[in-house]
């Protein structure tokens, strides 16, 4: 019997010991992203403080915003502009699914410097960890068509090498 209770008082001890250790692990596993995630919001508010930001003659950010892992970036382009106007709404619309003009779209965001230095400290593991997706959202500034572009953290790395 007294073998026994010592086995059983053993066990308890190590049950106790991984216990402890599952709990260690979820919060340093949440601390991680609790801090990826405070790393995103710290460079959505840096560019916000500095919007309207002008990505070129035409395009200006308006606004960013992180919601649900998504970094959004409102974007108001001059439609004034005569190339612009030889397009169709069908064509606008093409281009959200059009590549090219998917990586154009998020390589001229990331190229301007303010944007750039927000970001500089977004690392691959950051934005994995919190699962992060970039989205523009490109408003036409007399005929409010919105065109939509999406794409991950690791594809906007990859343009923007």
């Amino acid at each position: 019997m007294y073998l026994c209770g010592k086995l059983l008082t053993q066990i308890i001890i190590v049950m106790k010991k991984v216990l402890y250790c599952i709990i260690m692990c979820i919060c340093c596993i949440c601390i991680s992203c609790q801090s990826s995630e405070q790393i995103m919001i710290d460079a959505v508010n840096q560019v916000n403080s500095s919007c309207p930001i002008e990505i070129s003659k035409l395009s200006t950010i308006t606004k960013v915003e992180f919601v649900n892992n998504e970094v959004i970036f409102y974007i108001t382009y001059d439609e004034s502009e005569d190339s612009f106007q030889d397009y169709t709404y069908q064509d606008l619309k093409r281009l959200e699914s059009n590549p090219k003009f998917v990586k154009d779209v998020m390589k001229d965001i990331f190229r301007q410097p303010t944007v750039k230095a927000a970001f500089k400290d977004m690392t691959l593991k950051v934005a994995e960890e919190i699962n992060l997706n970039l989205k523009a959202v490109v408003k036409g500034n007399s005929s409010n068509l919105e065109l939509v572009c999406k794409m991950s953290w690791t594809d906007v790395l990859l343009v923007n090498k």
